[in-house]
């Protein structure tokens, strides 16, 4: 609603549901394309030749349709050149042609825009090696050869892999600091004997395992809602005794999850430090069971509401943990609710 200020009303030029489909496209192009122009004015308002800006995008294999054509606007723009961007993604991900990011990229690279292709692979075993040899302090490389080697055979190199599984090695006493020796040590034949695991999902949900139950809890609740999520919902959706008259020593508990590199505190919400660790939260709830989790979330949200501001501020939040429980919904009732839920979110 803030944005309006700068955009304009939305109601002025409202969609109507009975206008026809011509009409709507229209309006809706008209609207798209306001919007694009005020954000091309907004970065020009911050941006110039005495302070040019990097923009850095991840995950960009995720982004809709709308989103890229923002984002090509802003490239696009002839009147911008004190911006660098940043887009960052998975290749192995939006190799179909029919992905919304493989259009975004073929429609920029048939421009005159300059674009720099970077490509990251896994890491190789002297990669691997150095780190070692960086974090382990020992005197020479050649220490730490048959450690890297291990470990780049049991991760293929992957770099999340990788740091997961070191800590994993230390968190399981197969990495330890010898004080008699002044040294790092670690236990060959064990370390051989263990699992090559596939992804990082795998790896990363055997560390959650580890954790204290409550704690597994608020990290699988949390992945039900998304990459983050905001404190009072966390504490609201984990049922967490005595919340309300303290919190902070509640959400202490999850400083272990934070210690521990799995998510990260910003302000007023927590968030997951990486996709693969949501994905290795979530594959802990069984599959059979998600849609009945989702619904709890969302009905636990939606009574929450104490009034229409609520309903609207989290009316989406609401929607999506609904509609990915309606498996679960016995009541005819609960499905009519449902429909006008999302018919009000639209």
């Amino acid at each position: 609603p803030d944005f309006c200020r700068i955009i304009g009303s939305s109601s002025s030029n409202s969609i109507s549901r009975e206008t026809n489909s011509v009409d709507n496209t229209g309006s809706w192009m008209q609207q798209k394309n306001r919007f694009n122009y005020i954000f091309r004015l907004l970065v020009g308002a911050i941006t110039g030749p005495t302070k040019p800006i990097i923009l850095f995008l991840d995950d960009l294999q995720w982004a809709d349709a709308a989103s890229l054509d923002l984002i090509s606007s802003i490239i696009l723009d002839s009147e911008e050149r004190s911006m660098l961007v940043i887009e960052s993604y998975r290749e192995n991900e939006v190799s179909n042609n029919d992905h919304p990011f493989f259009s975004h990229l073929r429609e920029l690279r048939m421009t005159s825009i300059s674009i720099t292709d970077i490509k990251i692979g896994n890491m190789t075993r002297s990669d691997i090696n150095k780190i070692l040899f960086a974090v382990i302090g020992m005197s020479e490389l050649s220490q730490t050869e048959l450690l890297a080697d291990i470990i780049y055979r049991k991760t293929g190199g992957n770099a999340l892999l990788v740091n997961q599984f070191i800590k994993y090695l230390w968190d399981d006493g197969l990495l330890w600091f010898s004080f008699r020796q002044r040294c790092w040590k670690w236990d060959t034949k064990t370390l051989e004997s263990k699992d090559v695991f596939k992804n990082a999902a795998d790896l990363i949900s055997q560390k959650i395992l580890f954790l204290p139950t409550d704690i597994q809890l608020a990290l699988t609740k949390m992945a039900c809602i998304g990459s983050q999520c905001d404190i009072t919902i966390l504490l609201l959706i984990c049922n967490w005794n005595g919340a309300n008259k303290n919190p902070p020593r509640t959400l202490s508990k999850l400083d272990i999850a934070v210690e521990e590199g799995l998510v990260r505190k910003n302000c007023l919400e927590y968030c997951f430090a990486h996709d693969q660790i949501e994905s290795a939260a979530y594959s802990l709830i069984p599959e059979e069971q998600r849609s009945s989790w989702h619904l709890e979330v969302g009905k636990k949200i939606q009574n929450s509401c104490g009034s229409e501001k609520d309903i609207e501020r989290l009316i989406f939040l609401v929607a999506d943990q609904l509609n990915r429980g309606k498996l679960s919904m016995k009541e005819e009732a609960e499905r009519i609710s449902l429909t006008e839920l999302n018919y009000r979110a639209a």
